[in-house]
């Protein structure tokens, strides 16, 4: 070997043991610097192999227990879903639905005042609609919701503690779920113009956006103020005039003029109506109009311009007639409902033309009836409240008026009688329905005046003379216990039970869930953890006795999260 070889053979030797020492001073001195000391694992026999060693983004790979009273890590809340399926207020009939059934659709959303806090205590009424009457509150954080309502178009008013209001359309579907959220802040205004079809403008109109109210001045302008931003409803009545909506879209802060809000009104079509035969029955026949084609549109929009639930149902007393006024042009359906009768033929149709009246007479033929009594130990009750509903409301509606569920999402329709009678028992606690054909059965129940007593039976077709005996209302609830194992530091939870939400809490340590006060009967539970599906739908029956259901929960419910993920969540 050369010199030069040796030296060479040398000097490469060298280089590598500085090298080496190099990198030993580094790792030795960032392992008493900065690197955690590594965990150990064990793994029993049988359980899969870890992927990798934990390293230094595994901030810890098992939190030592927290002192009890020490804040949760645990960033993401449990979400329980609890929705209704079905009573057992009512003993199921064989052959027949369950009663509710149809009542599946959903609607959820947030109400935010002027300065953009939640506005707990405000309320969503629905005005007009299959579920008409029924009230949902906010919670703490603005939120309101329902998962069992009837589907069909309904109309909503949004109502703020501090008196705020809104009007929206909505379009509920079976077992889906719908959302109208409205904030009062930074509202639009809205200028407008209404004038008639040769373009004149029309003084005196009423104009109705979103829940307020203006009317127009001799050259047809209005002024609607602060108007929640969204799809707004509109209605204008002017008389003379055929009714006209629309749905007004009002952006955030800003003004809608003249030239771009112009309602045109065509003048009305009117209805006169007479039933001509009397079948006994004291109260008035109900008459329900819908369209049956050639109805005005909204040619820019393309939205129906008829506000048919402000004139149904029509009040028609039996040997006397009603008129209707406002009505648009176009060929129109007509349903006639009678308490012992049914009608002769069992649809109408008429059509209308602009500035002009129709008379159309229609005619009833006695059908079938349901006659009943309510007693409380052998004693009729007055003034009970008793209810006959069919299994599907809704399916019974469509079957009345021979229609599809697409009528429901164009036209805010109620339950028609055939769904749903209900009436107060006379003094001698008498009661009496129709029957009317088509159906395999209702479901009949009944309430003391003072609410303490009730009954419920099945009547099928053929019944005619029932007694329907109450008795005291016992606790018709029950509870619902979600127990999960493993846990040792709180967890925070988002109840929703009908739709409705229930403020955000947290669960201590080791403790199960109990979601009290449930309506016995047929209930399907849902549970997510950050967006993790922990139940997809679990059926549970809640009776006398408790129910329960386990659920496993992911490690990041039981453990926590690492400081970057509460950073990175916004916690």
């Amino acid at each position: 070997m050369s010199r030069d070889q040796e030296s060479s053979k040398l000097l490469a030797v060298v280089v590598l043991l500085a090298a080496a020492g190099a990198a030993a001073f580094f790792f030795l001195g960032r392992a008493a610097t900065d690197v955690a000391p590594q965990a150990v694992v064990s793994v029993e026999p049988g359980d899969p192999l870890p992927t990798r060693a934990p390293g230094p983004e595994d901030e810890m790979v098992e939190p030592a227990r927290r002192p009890e009273g020490a804040p949760t890590s645990v960033v993401w809340p449990l979400e329980v879903d609890c929705s209704f399926l079905s009573s057992d207020a009512f003993e199921r009939a064989e052959g027949m639905l369950a009663v509710g059934s149809g009542a599946s659709a959903s609607l959820v959303g947030s109400i935010y005042s002027a300065t953009g806090k939640p506005e707990e205590g405000a309320t969503v009424t629905f005005l007009a609609g299959a579920n008409q009457g029924r009230v949902l509150v906010c919670d703490s954080t603005g939120a309101y919701g329902a998962s069992d309502l009837y589907g069909g178009l309904s109309i909503l008013s949004i109502e703020t503690p501090s008196g705020s209001v809104a009007e929206r359309e909505v379009r509920l579907r079976e077992l889906t779920e719908a959302r109208v959220s409205v904030g009062f802040g930074s509202p639009g205004a809205v200028y407008g113009k209404v004038k008639d079809r040769e373009g004149n403008p029309i003084e005196g109109a009423q104009v109705r956006i979103d829940g307020k109210e203006s009317l127009t001045d001799h050259e047809g302008i209005f002024h609607v103020p602060y108007v929640a931003s969204g799809s707004a409803l509109t209605i204008v009545e002017k008389e003379g005039y055929a009714l006209y909506r629309e749905i007004l879209p009002v952006t955030h802060d800003f003004v809608l003029t003249p030239d771009k809000v112009t309602f045109v009104l065509h003048p009305a079509a009117r209805l006169s109506l007479s039933v001509a035969e009397n079948i006994g029955a004291r109260e008035p026949a109900l008459v329900y109009l819908l369209p049956g084609g050639g109805q005005r549109v909204n040619d820019v929009m393309g939205q129906r311009t008829f506000p048919w639930h402000r004139i149904n149902p029509v009040e028609v007393f039996p040997g006397g007639t009603t008129v209707v006024d406002g009505l648009p042009a176009g060929r129109v359906d007509i349903f006639l409902f009678h308490s012992g009768g049914t009608a002769s033929p069992p649809q109408s149709s008429v059509r209308l033309a602009a500035g002009q009246e129709r008379a159309e007479v229609l005619h009833l033929a006695p059908t079938g009836q349901i006659h009943g009594r309510v007693v409380r130990d052998g004693v009729g009750v007055a003034g009970a409240q008793v209810r006959l509903e069919a299994p599907n409301r809704t399916a019974a509606t469509l079957t009345a008026i021979g229609r599809t569920s697409t009528v429901l999402q164009s036209a805010v329709l109620p339950h028609l009688p055939p769904a749903l009678q209900e009436v107060q028992a006379d003094s001698k606690g008498r009661f009496v329905f129709t029957a009317y054909p088509g159906t395999k059965g209702y479901y009949l129940s009944a309430t003391s005046p003072d609410g303490k007593w009730s009954g419920t039976d099945v009547v099928r077709p053929d019944v005619e003379n029932l007694e329907l005996s109450l008795s005291p209302i016992a606790a018709e609830q029950g509870d619902l216990v979600l127990s999960m194992k493993g846990r040792y530091q709180g967890l925070p939870v988002k109840l929703r039970v009908r739709g409705t939400p229930r403020d955000l809490f947290e669960l201590s340590a080791e403790e199960d869930l109990l979601v009290a006060g449930l309506e016995r009967g047929t209930w399907r539970v849902r549970v997510l953890w950050n967006g993790d599906e922990l139940e997809r739908g679990a059926l549970v029956k809640i009776g006398a006795e408790p129910a329960s259901l386990e659920l496993g929960l992911p490690e990041g419910a039981v453990h926590g999260q690492t400081e970057f993920e509460r950073t990175r969540s916004g916690y």
